[in-house]
């Protein structure tokens, strides 16, 4: 039978993410297959992760794999999904106790790329076509999610800021945060410094002048 051809839908990316929370949206079964799917996804990238592949890593048999999910590119879609819940779980135990919402943001801006620069996914992205389209041509859905979720950290900053200014600002960011993945070679300083630059030229964007 022939290989069915890998392909990753925006739109199941975050129904994933919205049906299969961090804390429960899987049980053991799943985490262990999605765990070991993550692994591989920086390993070796999404055109070449196979199923058995995932089947061993994750100690179970193919099957349950194709009972769980539905097809390969699903199992795709879901960890997608998985990685990018590791990534706000990140997130959010970094800005843990910290009350200032400015400050919430640099801490997040900056974990963000510090995570995505570590575990390799920034590389996996820059090099792996099917993760590119899908935060740049195909990723419409993932930004405007991304958006709205940042768009609370500008209105906290200032209640009286319309919902409209709050989003535009907030899909700037992200479209930065993006680029920064992308390209790595920048002038900035995003590594001891990193919350210095983000605090010093980031920040302030999200001030109502």
């Amino acid at each position: 039978m022939p290989k069915v051809a890998t392909h990753v839908d925006a739109l199941a990316v975050l129904t994933a993410l919205a049906t299969q929370p961090v804390d429960t949206g899987a049980d053991d079964v799943d985490r262990r297959i999605l765990d070991a799917a993550g692994r591989l996804l920086v390993d070796v990238g999404l055109e070449d992760l196979e199923v058995d592949q995932v089947a061993e890593l994750a100690g179970v048999g193919r099957s349950t794999i194709y009972r769980r999910f539905d097809g390969r590119n699903a199992l795709l879609a879901a960890t997608v999904a998985h990685e990018a819940r590791r990534l706000l779980a990140a997130l959010a135990d970094a800005v843990a106790g910290i009350d200032d919402p400015e400050e919430q943001l640099v801490v997040a801006f900056s974990t963000g790329l510090r995570v995505a620069r570590a575990t390799g996914l920034a590389e996996r992205v820059r090099d792996e076509p099917l993760l590119l389209r899908l935060i740049t041509v195909d990723g419409g859905p993932v930004l405007a999610a991304a958006s709205s979720q940042l768009a609370g950290y500008a209105r906290a900053l200032d209640p009286t800021v319309d919902e409209r200014e709050s989003q535009a600002t907030a899909e700037l960011l992200v479209r930065l945060a993006i680029s920064l993945v992308l390209t790595p070679q920048t002038a900035l300083d995003l590594d001891d410094g990193c919350e210095d630059t983000v605090r010093r030229h980031l920040a302030p964007l999200l001030r109502r002048r």
